[in-house]
Order: structure tokens, then C-alpha cells, then sequence
């Protein structure tokens, strides 16, 4: 299994949409996060999130602290 296999099993609550970070901040994308748009974030070409709310389940949850 590839590392991206993993993440999203792992992560990807959401698979119909994410979020790209640009220059002004992150943008939704309606469009399926696939197995190829999680390795542009990988090799670091882009930068997206994954939505963790779908209906009413969350499958993860994080806290930053700087």
C-alpha cells in the first residue's frame, strides 16, 4: 500500500471535495480528492485539506499549538 493509500484511508472522511490553499488563503475544490491530488501534497507541489465533517461523523480531529 502507498503512502497515500494510507492517508486517505486515514484521513479522508469527504472524498467529494477539499481544499487548496493559494495565495490568499484556502479554496474549496468540488471536485473528488483523489489518490494523485493527495501525492501533489506530498511532493509538496500543492497544498489542500480534508474536510473531517460528513453529515454528522467525524473520523479525526487535531490541535495546533504554536
Amino acid at each position: 500500500m502507498e503512502i497515500e493509500e494510507i492517508i486517505f484511508k486515514l484521513f479522508v472522511n469527504r472524498s467529494d471535495c477539499y481544499a487548496e490553499q493559494l495565495e490568499k488563503g484556502y479554496v474549496a475544490r468540488k471536485e473528488p480528492l483523489t489518490l494523485e491530488t493527495i501525492k501533489e501534497h506530498l511532493n509538496g507541489n500543492i497544498t489542500i485539506g480534508a474536510y473531517q465533517l460528513s453529515r454528522e461523523m467525524v473520523i479525526w480531529g487535531i490541535y495546533d499549538f504554536d
